[in-house]
């Protein structure tokens, strides 16, 4: 296979300089700051979540969605999905087969 000008030649990186070092994204920064102890000794995530199950015992509902998102998953919501206006979605650039694949799984959605 002829090698085009954008592939890399053999040795070398796609990526010099490697991953960039891990510390600077607000996850990695959150992760840092709920591993560290607060000033009464508890781990701020122990604080975190207890102050998490109070709000939801206490009645906040978005606590309390929060909490049953994160235990039992979010509920799957059900979508429609259309062309343009309504239109019926115009399946391209497939096989035959996958194309075949598709519209039973439509045709099965529908009669559900």
């Amino acid at each position: 296979m002829a090698r085009s000008s954008t592939t890399w030649r053999p040795g070398l990186s796609g990526n010099p300089r490697g991953r960039p070092p891990r510390g600077s994204c607000l996850a990695d920064l959150l992760r840092r700051e709920l591993g560290r102890k607060g000033p009464d000794g508890r781990a701020n995530r122990r604080a975190v979540i207890e102050a998490l199950v109070e709000a939801g015992c206490e009645g906040d509902l978005r606590a309390i969605g929060l909490i049953f998102d994160r235990i039992d998953g979010k509920a799957v919501q059900r979508q429609e999905v259309t062309g343009a206006e309504g239109a019926p979605l115009l399946v391209g650039r497939m096989s035959d087969e996958e194309r075949r694949e598709y519209l039973e799984h439509v045709l099965h959605a529908l009669q559900e």
